[in-house]
């Protein structure tokens, strides 16, 4: 009997220690997270510091993105004429600081 038991313990060990051992041998790898559009406006000896800054001060929102904002819109705007504006005043103010739009190659 102890050597049927013996026997047990040992398939059952070894079959857990190889599915410890390979777990990670099937979960699928993760994309990188994406960039924020921020990080692809880019000035020669800006730090990031001083580019959130900017970014926000164009517009941005502080996580590195862009949406528009409703409180901004126009009477006479629909939400995507809105957005389209907002779009091209942050593109323009940070343009006229310097920065420039490198398109992502990912």
């Amino acid at each position: 009997m102890t050597n049927l038991l013996r026997w047990i313990s040992t398939i059952l060990c070894g079959s857990l220690l190889q599915g410890c051992l390979c777990v990670g041998c099937f979960v699928p790898q993760l994309p990188p997270p994406a960039k924020p559009y921020r990080s692809y406006w880019t000035k020669i000896g800006v730090t990031e510091e001083v580019r959130k800054t900017d970014w926000v001060a164009c517009g941005g929102s502080e996580n590195g993105n862009f949406s528009w904002d409703s409180r901004k819109m126009l009477s006479d705007e629909t939400n995507e004429t809105s957005r389209l504006r907002q779009s091209s005043e942050l593109k323009a103010c940070l343009n006229q600081r310097g920065y420039h739009y490198e398109i992502p190659r990912d």
